[in-house]
């Protein structure tokens, strides 16, 4: 979160130590110590939020060949936002993948997708912020729904933990040096696998909050 937002430190501070705790630890296991802990968190920072305050648009800085500490100190770390220019211009995705090629190696595949288009926003603080058609899908069928101009939302994420041909085309060594990585984790260390011998991955405190 922005330091500038009218929301005081401390609840910023908690606010991350919640996330982080259901992130590492699952929200199971952390609604039996701290049952409604965001009910009780969405009341303050909804109390905190200067609602007087009309929105507004700020720029965007754009980088090109951006350092990794510099992006973590200046932009992630509190919560700047930032156009990395050409990060994954050379990367073998950017010039293999299609939608031919996709629907070649893994057009079968089921993912879980969302209605990108038609969705509502909630009001209540017992709910998810917003709604959304949610269903599985085969990658071929999810495929031909963008060609025919539609806005589902497909999860990738498990394409590439199934294989590892898709996972060696992105350079995952880029997400460990600008991103939050821990191999305890066992989705983690999946994606990552095939750069294993390579990675030296970065355990932070805490991961992202947006």
């Amino acid at each position: 979160m922005p330091s500038d937002n009218g929301v005081e430190t401390l609840q910023r501070v908690m606010f991350n130590a919640i996330f982080a705790a259901d992130w590492l630890l699952g929200p199971a296991n952390v609604e039996r110590l701290l049952p409604r802990r965001w009910d009780s968190m969405h009341g303050r920072l909804l109390k905190a939020a200067p609602h007087q305050r009309a929105g507004r648009e700020l720029p965007v800085e754009r980088r090109r060949n951006l350092d990794p500490d510099e992006f973590r100190t200046r932009f992630f770390l509190p919560g700047v936002p930032v156009v990395l220019e050409s990060a994954a211009a050379n990367w073998p995705a950017i010039h293999k993948w299609s939608p031919d090629y996709l629907l070649e190696r893994c057009g079968g595949d089921e993912v879980a997708v969302l209605d990108g288009q038609t969705w509502t926003v909630n009001n209540r603080p017992d709910t998810e912020a917003v709604s959304a058609s949610e269903s599985m899908l085969k990658i071929a069928d999810l495929l031909q729904h963008v060609r025919s101009g539609g806005g589902w939302y497909g999860a990738l994420l498990d394409l590439l933990d199934q294989h590892a041909d898709l996972r060696a085309d992105l350079d995952m060594t880029f997400v460990c040096r600008f991103g939050h990585t821990n191999l305890r984790l066992p989705w983690h260390r999946n994606v990552l696998a095939s750069n294993l011998p390579t990675i030296s991955a970065r355990t932070t405190e805490s991961p992202p909050t947006s």
